[in-house]
């Protein structure tokens, strides 16, 4: 008879809490403890840093030292979020206009200025669109970046006569206009749209 043990790895605390070896001592005493053999370990889904999946002095090399057949899986997300920004690295040099970029230094223009929102608002009723706050994009939460591109397309004739009207000398506000001045982006915030729902859609189902 087989049985199956998936293991919520142990949480570690203290200064040394992420280092792999403190991991590996607590993961190696769970181990212990329930009377699990190394040799049935199948396989281990852990996050990509160094200390993770690293050549040298990795969870995944001492691991390897216990039982040389484990199959380690990286996080497929992960992976699939660096193979997307690599490919929106390239795109946006065809263009010259990153959507991420943009969409950051919208929220932050913003983010802290009641009076910047004031003047905002007075774009949306001049373009007769209902106000909406400027959502935020962290580029470590991936699902954010769909919802932060629809309300950009939402509010785009709002947002595009905000920074083609005002005149600030702020370095952020300058990025800005000269995105809104590029006709390419909202084209790049549509093609964003469309082909974001098959990576959305991938990190859901994970």
């Amino acid at each position: 008879m087989v049985t199956s043990h998936f293991y919520d790895m142990c949480v570690t605390s203290g200064i040394d809490g992420g280092r792999a070896a403190t991991i590996f001592d607590v993961m190696d005493q769970k181990f212990t403890k329930d009377g699990m053999p190394w040799l049935n370990a199948i396989s281990l889904s852990v996050d990509n840093t160094n200390a993770m999946i690293g050549r040298n002095n990795s969870i995944e090399s001492r691991c390897k030292t216990k039982n040389q057949s484990v199959f380690i899986s990286g996080c497929p997300c992960h992976l699939a979020h660096l193979a997307a920004t690599a490919a929106n690295d390239s795109f946006t040099e065809i263009i010259d206009v990153n959507v991420e970029d943009v969409l950051i230094d919208l929220y932050y223009w913003f983010d802290k200025s009641s009076k910047r929102k004031g003047k905002l608002a007075e774009y949306y009723e001049f373009c007769d669109q209902e106000y909406q706050q400027v959502l935020k994009h962290v580029t470590c939460r991936w699902l954010s970046l769909e919802r932060c591109i629809e309300r950009a397309l939402k509010k785009f004739p709002s947002l595009k006569s905000y920074f083609l009207s005002e005149g600030f000398s702020d370095a952020r506000f300058n990025r800005l206009k000269d995105a809104f001045l590029n006709p390419l982006l909202e084209p790049a915030l549509l093609f964003h749209n469309a082909s974001i729902q098959l990576f959305t859609q991938f990190n859901k189902l994970l």
